[in-house]
């Protein structure tokens, strides 16, 4: 009875707690952030941004499992083997 009144499950109601910290430098650095499950990677990257102090003045990627999402402008740097998809295209809940 109790079962068709739950809600099915909705991105935007959770949020996860992830660590980040800068690589190869010492005093480490690092951030505790509190992330909607809905933030797509580009919009995760905005608040990396914010929370490290950074001013958006390098493009960004992320590596997951091999495949490259980022910014559109590494499909064409001759550096990236993989195709490169957008950051729009997954979210925090896509893990």
């Amino acid at each position: 009875m109790v079962s068709h009144m739950l809600d099915p499950f909705s991105p935007d109601s959770y949020i996860v707690r992830a660590a980040a910290h800068i690589i190869g430098i010492e005093p480490r650095i690092s951030r505790t952030l509190e992330l909607p499950m809905a933030l797509n990677l580009a919009q995760l990257h905005e608040v990396l941004q914010a929370s490290f102090g950074w001013t958006d003045s390098h493009l960004h990627q992320f590596n997951i499992g091999g495949i490259i999402y980022g910014a559109p402008e590494f499909d064409d740097d001759g550096f990236t083997a993989n195709r490169n998809f957008e950051a729009t295209e997954l979210r925090m809940v896509d893990f």
